[in-house]
């Protein structure tokens, strides 16, 4: 039973706004080599499916797709567009590689053609 009044969905909405920030910050710090993060020995989900840094950069491009600003349509836009371009890195190279996690490309192509789908939409 939901408790409507208890505002749970305003809590779940931060902790993934929150989320996203970290995740965001991580590859900013991977990208501009401050912090060395994509040789760490497991990244989860859990210890069992460890899907590496690529898990990383799927998670951040999801939580941007649906956590992402809604306020300036030009910044979103702009980290949807970075977002897709880091997506179809997984993906894309993931074809030619026997070692990416066959789920995660699954995933990965999903949400780049959701982004593809909601960047070239008109009504955005």
């Amino acid at each position: 039973m939901r408790c409507a009044e208890h505002n749970y969905d305003i809590v779940s909405k931060m902790f993934y706004s929150k989320a996203l920030f970290f995740y965001q910050q991580g590859v900013y710090s991977e990208t501009d080599r401050t912090e060395k993060s994509s040789t760490l020995a497991n990244f989860g989900p859990d210890m069992d499916k460890n899907y590496g840094w690529d898990g990383v950069i799927y998670l951040c491009g999801l939580l941007e797709y649906k956590y992402g600003q809604q306020d300036d349509i030009q910044l979103r836009l702009k980290k949807l567009n970075e977002s897709k371009t880091a997506i179809a890195r997984i993906f894309g190279l993931g074809k030619s590689s026997k070692n990416k996690p066959g789920p995660l490309l699954e995933h990965a192509r999903n949400l780049y053609d959701n982004i593809s789908k909601l960047v070239s939409d008109d009504d955005f």
